[in-house]
């Protein structure tokens, strides 16, 4: 069964990542998506690995493949949309 989440990638110098991540949690939490948080300086080797060149990142995943991205400006009526259709993607697979 494929699951959706979202990986959350920032930086603790971005004023914007720490702005905007209280939001992208919330309508998470809405949809009840799981949100990963990682720190890009920390952690490199994940930005590297997910093609993150700017931050913050938000990358909506179903299972292991990336479903939806959007970085540095986050349209959030945008990311809910697509959250939206990641869980119909997700119920429908479910009832094949």
């Amino acid at each position: 069964m494929e699951t959706v989440k979202i990986i959350y990638i920032s930086m603790q110098t971005c004023g914007v990542c720490h702005a905007i991540k209280p939001r992208v949690k919330e309508l998470a939490k809405e949809y009840k998506i799981p949100v990963e948080e990682i720190d890009a300086t920390l952690h490199p080797e994940v930005a590297s690995h997910y093609e993150v060149l700017t931050v913050p990142a938000v990358l909506l995943m179903v299972g292991e493949k990336e479903f939806a991205r959007q970085a540095r400006f986050i349209d959030l009526l945008e990311l809910e949309k697509r959250m939206v259709q990641a869980k119909a993607y997700v119920e429908a697979k479910e009832t094949e």
